[in-house]
Formats: C-alpha cells, structure tokens, sequence
C-alpha cells in the first residue's frame, strides 16, 4: 500500500491550484453581485418613474415625506440598491395604510403621516449618525426630537381610537338595552315567523 505522503508534489499542486483559482472565483463572486446591483438599480428608477403604483409611491415621497427623506432615498439607489429595495417596500406599506386612512378615517389618516413623517427622518438622520462625529451630538438631539413628536402623535392617534371605541361599547350598550326591554315582543316575532301564525295576513 503506498502511503499518502509519497506524492508530495501533488499536494502541492492541489494547493497552487486552489491559491490560484480562489481570487478568481472571489472576483467572479463580485463580478455577479455588481451586475445584481447594477440590475437591481434600473429595475427600481424604472419602477419608481413609469407609472402605476411605483411612480405614485414616488410622488408620495416627494410630496408628503420630509426633503431629506426623499434625497436619502434617491441616494441609496444609487450607493446600496439591496438597502434602497428595503426601503421602498417599507414606503409602499406606509403609503398604502395612508391611503386606506383616507378613504375610512380621514381624521386619523392626517395623524398617521406626520407620524411617518417624523419616524422617516429619524431614520434617515440616523443613517448618518456617526458617534465619532463632532457633530454626533447635535445629529442625536435631532433624532431624539423626531422620535418625541412621533411619540407623542401616536398618543393622540391611540386616544382617537379608544374614543371611537367607546362610543362603539355605547352603542352596542343602548341597543342591548332597547333588545332587553323589547324581549317579549322579538319573540313573539320571531315565533309567528316560525309557525306561520300570521300567514293568512300575507297578499
């Protein structure tokens, strides 16, 4: 039996090889995610410029979203287009929620957006938040202020709901009191229905 150490010469050509081919495989590897990139950039301008829903989410952001947010946006097409898809799936929920306020509660719908709109800043100032900065603690306080209104409109959103939901409870509430003072006259309807008993009445 020959021994694994009687071709040494193949061992080390097994690893020239793999010295050699691993940069190239690794390029290769960049060489797809540039085109992935590339690819996955024009697909978003074009979605975002033609049309349809992607061309009203992009008017949505321009016109209802803080400036910043919308240059932020742009600029992650271009620097990080993976980031940028996230991005606009997350805009697309916010605008279609808003759309949905409008048409069922327009009073909340108002408060739902500049809440978005104070949340969409922070993040964008966020993204910029260096803590080395000299500037770190000025971007922070900024931050901190937009999570503060966000905060605080959803607060009023949620008292919003909790009334509409108590004049919900006291509706409900008078109705099931007129059922139990009617009680006696809804079963004798619902009985003469069963039986038949005023069918002779009918034309």
């Amino acid at each position: 039996m020959k021994s694994k150490h009687s071709h040494p010469f193949l061992y080390f050509g097994l690893i020239l090889l793999l010295m050699v081919t691993s940069p190239l495989v690794a390029e290769e590897h960049e060489g797809e995610e540039l085109e992935n990139a590339n690819t996955l950039r024009m697909e978003l301008k074009q979605y975002l410029s033609t049309g349809g829903e992607g061309q009203e989410l992009a008017t949505f952001i321009k016109n209802k979203m803080p400036k910043e947010v919308h240059i932020f946006i742009n600029g992650m097409i271009q620097r990080d287009p993976f980031h940028a898809e996230e991005l606009v799936v997350q805009f697309s929920e916010i605008y279609e929620h808003y759309a949905f306020l409008q048409k069922e509660a327009p009073d909340e719908a108002g408060l739902f957006l500049q809440v978005q709109q104070h949340e969409a800043l922070s993040l964008v100032l966020a993204e910029s938040f260096d803590s080395e900065s000299p500037s770190a603690g000025e971007i922070s306080k900024k931050i901190q202020a937009e999570l503060e209104k966000a905060f605080d409109l959803k607060l009023q959103m949620q008292t919003m709901e909790l009334q509409q939901l108590e004049e919900d409870v006291e509706e409900l509430s008078q109705l099931l009191e007129r059922r139990r003072t009617a009680r006696e006259a809804i079963i004798k309807r619902r009985l003469d229905e069963l039986t038949g008993v005023d069918g002779h009445l009918e034309w």
